[in-house]
């Protein structure tokens, strides 16, 4: 479509309402998508996870999206993951790991269970030295990996 070439997507702080639609994840050319601030329900589309391999900054904040982030290590060249304020839930997947680039991960204010694996900050350090990976799990526990 028309749309196919989009890299930019920031409709955060409105009052849109209803489930992200899959076929987000044919903007394949899509860098950065930002809906913080909205009324968006439901999971988060697989199609973002498996099809949206150049994003680099995923927002998510403040909705109330439900479900997990299985797929979100597809997302290669992510820099900075926000999905903080939802109603996601689940164990943190350890593929995030994968994401070499990945410089913040804040995940705060869900209901996600389970520890963080330790291997996950040795594998950041080790595969880029400047990283600081910031998984803010509740309001009184911050894992940094320096």
């Amino acid at each position: 479509g028309l749309l196919q070439h989009l890299q930019i997507i920031d409709i955060s702080n409105n009052y849109i309402h209803g489930s992200m639609p899959e076929s987000l994840g044919l903007l394949t050319e899509l860098r950065n998508f930002n809906v913080e601030n909205n009324f968006f329900d439901g999971t988060i589309p697989l199609s973002i996870f498996n099809n949206l391999h150049n994003l680099e900054n995923l927002n998510l904040d403040t909705n109330f999206l439900t479900g997990g982030l299985k797929g979100i290590g597809n997302l290669k060249k992510l820099h900075h993951l926000s999905v903080s304020n939802n109603f996601l839930s689940g164990k943190i997947p350890e593929e995030i790991s994968n994401l070499n680039l990945l410089v913040s991960a804040c995940l705060n204010y869900n209901f996600f269970s389970g520890t963080v694996n330790p291997s996950i900050c040795s594998k950041f350090n080790k595969n880029n030295k400047r990283s600081k990976i910031y998984f803010k799990l509740a309001v009184d526990c911050t894992i940094v990996c320096n």
